[in-house]
């Protein structure tokens, strides 16, 4: 059996290409499961472009696919004419956390109080300490959330905060305060 090792992945505009190498690493079922129902695509050589399974293959092949995710691997799931992406939490939360159309929540200290903003959005939250303003602005983020996903995805001022409502959706408020605070709790 043929063993490879997956690198760390190359960016380009809109797809991740990992590059694989021989070695004495884990095998490459075990990054891309079962090869032959995966269909997976081949580029050049050694590189490899996301999968997308059918939705029969997933339900037959589910657990291969969860550890393709949790491997960081791409793979998705195709059903008639949509597919949508299998991916591991931990990594999406980071990703999402550094998109620029997202930004940076931002502290201020006003009047004996801090406020907590995101500039760009209409989420903001004020509180007589630090941690208040943070517990407010949490609160305010999931608030926004559920009514983006109730009628504010559908307006145009508001259909760009896509990445931010699965944030905070997706996201524990022990995370969200990591990621308002920069991550330095």
């Amino acid at each position: 059996m043929k063993y490879c090792q997956l690198t760390k992945p190359t960016v380009y505009e809109h797809m991740f290409v990992y590059n694989l190498s021989a070695t004495d690493g884990l095998t490459a079922d075990r990054y891309l499961g079962t090869l032959s129902t995966l269909r997976t695509q081949w580029l050049e050589g050694w590189h490899t472009r996301m999968t997308f399974l059918s939705y029969t293959d997933t339900r037959r092949q589910l657990r291969s696919a969860l550890n393709t995710a949790e491997d960081g691997v791409p793979i998705g799931i195709s059903r008639r004419e949509s597919r949508v992406a299998l991916v591991d939490l931990r990594l999406f939360q980071e990703l999402l956390k550094s998109c620029p159309r997202i930004g940076c929540p931002e502290a201020v200290a006003e009047d004996g109080g801090w406020s907590v903003l995101l500039p760009g959005t209409p989420i903001a939250a004020q509180g007589d300490g630090l941690d208040d303003a943070i517990e407010e602005f949490i609160a305010a983020l999931r608030s926004y959330a559920e009514d983006w996903v109730a009628r504010l995805r559908n307006a145009p001022n508001h259909a760009d905060n896509w990445p931010l409502v699965q944030l905070v959706q997706l996201s524990t408020d022990a995370t969200l305060a990591d990621w308002i605070c920069g991550d330095d709790r």
